[in-house]
């Protein structure tokens, strides 16, 4: 979702019990506006760890072996190919700026893969990161000499350039 200018005026009314604190108006307007179902059946699978508050699940890559996380042994893997995500109409029309957080396996191959959003930006950022970062290529990360797969984090920045 992203800030849009419209004239369209809406009006939704709710019956509250006496004494309703924030938290209650807050619930009542997401089963109105969303359903009780929230909006996880509705996004992409590299939003769901972020809307439902849970941790990206880790997958296993090519090998049987989990993935390993870049530090301690693993070295972070060399980018070969990276392809910048577009700056979004909405952000340039209002000159927003913004920091996507999203965290990726990066296969044996080098291939990004299991991408999920740790830390969304808004103003489209979010899906225009998601969608350069998944063509992105890199070196093979090595550990004892073999490849393997290993869980990073991935920082993308939008500034306005003045």
């Amino acid at each position: 979702m992203v800030a849009s200018r419209s004239d369209l005026t809406v009006e939704v009314y709710a019956e509250l019990k006496k004494g309703a604190t924030s938290a209650d108006i807050a619930a009542t307007m997401r089963k109105i506006l969303v359903g009780p179902e929230g909006l996880s059946p509705y996004v992409a699978e590299y939003w769901r760890p972020y809307l439902e508050n849970k941790k990206p699940p880790v997958q296993n890559c090519a090998s049987a072996k989990p993935p390993v996380r870049v530090g301690f042994n693993a070295l972070a893997g060399n980018l070969i190919k990276e392809v910048k995500p577009h700056y979004t109409p909405e952000g340039k029309s209002f000159l927003f700026q913004g920091v996507v957080v999203l965290e990726a396996e990066i296969t044996e191959t080098g291939d990004v893969g299991n991408l999920v959003i740790i830390n969304p930006a808004g103003a489209g950022f979010d899906e225009s990161a998601v969608e350069a970062v998944l063509q992105w290529k890199y070196k093979p990360t090595l550990l004892q000499g073999q490849p393997v797969c290993v869980v990073t984090t991935i920082t993308v920045n939008y500034a306005v350039s003045r």
